[in-house]
């Protein structure tokens, strides 16, 4: 089982889950994060996958995205990381109009067709854009059937335009994932199923990365109720079609309960296998152009972490070294802890190093220092954390939000820069990558001495994060 795509994580109700099915209702404005920035993004228009491309570094859908703005905060702060968002015209996934309100179950009435309701007379003249909003509006008073038989009579005209076709995927499977959670989950089979019939037809049409990235979670679900509703046979269509379009999660793939009654047939085993060594393959290919065509800058940095110790890059020579910029503020932020936790207890003692700069914490110094220690320690974080300073921050450009992870290599060359929520298999293919490569004449790649920095598994050291 995993968080986000396959049908048994909804019910779950993971906060992991909860972030990666942000994307889903970013359109409807039922969820208010994409990712996070010190500041309020930009809210002036409704999302759209764009068909030109931007070549900013903007976090990809399908890894959550970056966080834009701190809990609880409704203002912009003046610190140094006020990071104003991308152009709405530049980012392929932007943040809804309306803020994000709670939703209630849905009633144990739900129906595959929307409820067999009809859309009113005048509906029948509304534009694109009155479609969407009033699709917004409908799912924010939970009239959750009238918005499916709105969005799904405006998309029977003939050409809809692409934005209706979005909405609509968007649409059904988040409402699929409210009945699921309802405990309804054969109710929400037709739901999830309908939505990779509008994705793939939103494909067709725009053929962008986020566009691939929606389109193939939601047909990575309609495998998923195939395996479900007893059509094995249809499950490896959907699952090689969804691969093809970009779906690399392979611990997912590897472990999703609801593939569960197919783990013993060999023709599924045998594709699972292939899949993990394509999806691998190509991740490797990808991280190896991104680091040829990545524009490296000058990066230092010399901080106190949480226990008064001093932390700086040139202590860490002829290691791999990931800096995460983070915030507890930020769902994203959170959400991608356990990866780089679960990197530094794989690869510690092969060099790698982890360093986490936190900004934007509300209150002060020291209540920001419990804030973090006390998330550390409840995490069991095994790497060490210090509050980010602006010298550091604004040596990074173009530092679009929070999480942004820098991944420097031995010789301390920025090699590659991150934002958003990122799968545990994309950071380990770069960190295996990194670690690869011989460390530069005269300096060593074994670990850093280990005796002249605190211990958190020795009694005496105040957190659970120094693993240096």
């Amino acid at each position: 089982m995993g968080p986000g795509y396959g049908l048994a994580a909804l019910s779950a109700k993971e906060p992991v889950m909860m972030l990666r099915f942000s994307s889903l209702a970013l359109l409807l404005g039922l969820i208010g994060f994409a990712g996070c920035s010190s500041e309020v993004a930009d809210q002036s228009g409704p999302t759209r996958f764009e068909v030109e491309e931007s070549a900013d570094d903007h976090a990809p859908a399908s890894g959550g995205g970056a966080s834009t703005t701190p809990a609880g905060s409704q203002e912009a702060t003046d610190s140094p990381a006020a990071l104003g968002p991308p152009p709405a015209t530049s980012d392929p996934v932007a943040i809804a109009a309306e803020p994000p309100v709670e939703q209630t179950p849905p009633s144990a009435t739900a129906e595959s067709d929307a409820g067999g309701q009809q859309p009113a007379a005048d509906d029948s003249q509304l534009s694109a854009q009155q479609v969407v909003e009033k699709v917004q509006g409908l799912f924010r008073e939970e009239k959750f059937d009238e918005a499916l038989v709105l969005i799904e009579s405006a998309t029977a005209k003939e050409n809809p335009e692409p934005i209706l076709l979005q909405v609509a995927a968007q649409a059904f499977q988040f409402r699929g994932r409210l009945v699921t959670e309802a405990g309804q989950r054969d109710d929400a089979h037709p739901l999830i199923l309908k939505s990779a019939q509008y994705a793939r037809r939103l494909i067709k049409l725009i053929d962008s990365p986020p566009a691939k990235d929606f389109t193939a979670m939601a047909i990575y679900n309609e495998a998923c109720v195939f395996a479900l509703t007893g059509k094995p046979e249809n499950v490896v269509t959907s699952l090689q079609e969804a691969i093809d379009l970009g779906f690399s999660d392979v611990e997912l793939l590897k472990t999703d309960e609801d593939f569960e009654s197919l783990r013993a047939d060999e023709t599924f085993v045998a594709f699972v296998e292939a899949s993990v060594k394509q999806m691998a393959e190509k991740r490797h290919a990808e991280i190896l152009e991104q680091f040829a065509a990545f524009e490296s800058f000058d990066f230092n940095f010399g901080v106190t972490d949480l226990d008064d110790q001093q932390i700086a890059l040139s202590d860490y020579q002829g290691q791999v070294v990931i800096v995460d910029f983070w915030g507890t503020w930020c769902p994203p932020c959170r959400a991608e802890i356990p990866h780089f936790i679960a990197l530094q207890k794989k690869y510690k003692e092969q060099g790698l190093r982890i360093i986490g700069l936190n900004y934007n914490e509300q209150g002060t110094p020291e209540q920001v220092t419990a804030t973090i220690r006390a998330f550390m320690e409840s995490n069991e974080m095994n790497y060490p954390c210090a509050i980010g300073d602006e010298a550091t921050i604004t040596q990074v450009p173009n530092l679009e939000g929070f999480p942004t992870t820098l991944f420097i290599d031995r010789a301390g060359k920025v090699r590659m820069k991150l934002v958003g929520l990122q799968p545990l298999e994309t950071l380990e293919g770069a960190v295996s990558l990194l670690l690869a490569e011989p460390p530069p004449e005269g300096t060593d790649a074994a670990p850093a001495d280990e005796e002249s920095k605190p211990d958190p598994g020795k009694e005496g050291s105040t957190e659970d994060n120094k693993d240096k």
